[in-house]
């Protein structure tokens, strides 16, 4: 095999181990899910591929326990949890995801906030939306966006880096390096 169809094997490999993971919740078998998971995991560690941390950390997109994908309202809860400590006049809210095939709960990191700031936080929210909804970008930047993030474009870009890192002993790098 060389190197043009093993990186089209892994490739394919990968993207085959990711779509299936997000395929599980629709099907009614979430035991597979943290198989296929740590499946996709140790395909990512054999390529020496680096992830994001959105899908590398525990309890982000997947469930820490049993590994399935988090969908809301469909196999996770979601609460927001509140806490006003005595002392202080601050509220530190956090937002609660349970698993609804495991019953595990996470939380996000609470973040605290000052009751008169949230009435000015809530009102700066909805400025910036407006200021968003105003400066609405083009179907094209978004679409060069989605495809900036897939993970095929990830793996692309990593075989670019070791195509630059690499030293190579042609005559066309040879004449292009005097």
């Amino acid at each position: 095999m060389n190197k043009a169809q093993s990186e089209r094997f892994r490739d394919t490999h990968l993207m085959y181990k990711y779509n299936l993971i997000h395929l599980l919740p629709s099907m009614e078998v979430p035991e597979l899910s943290g198989l296929y998971l740590k499946s996709f995991y140790n395909g990512t560690k054999r390529y020496c591929l680096q992830l994001p941390q959105y899908i590398t950390e525990p309890n982000s997109k997947f469930c820490g326990a049993c590994g399935a994908v988090r969908v809301p309202s469909f196999n996770t809860q979601m609460a927001v949890v509140e806490e006003i400590s005595e002392n202080s006049a601050e509220i530190s809210r956090a937002l609660q995801y349970t698993c609804l095939h495991c019953n595990t709960e996470a939380s996000l990191a609470p973040r605290k906030v000052e009751p008169n700031k949230a009435k000015e936080t809530v009102a700066g929210l909805h400025e910036s939306l407006n200021n968003k909804v105003g400066k609405k970008s083009s179907a094209k930047e978004r679409a060069k966006k989605r495809k900036k993030s897939t993970l095929s474009n990830m793996l692309s870009q990593k075989n670019e880096e070791k195509k630059k890192n690499s030293f190579s002993l042609s005559l066309e790098s040879f004449m292009q390096n005097d």
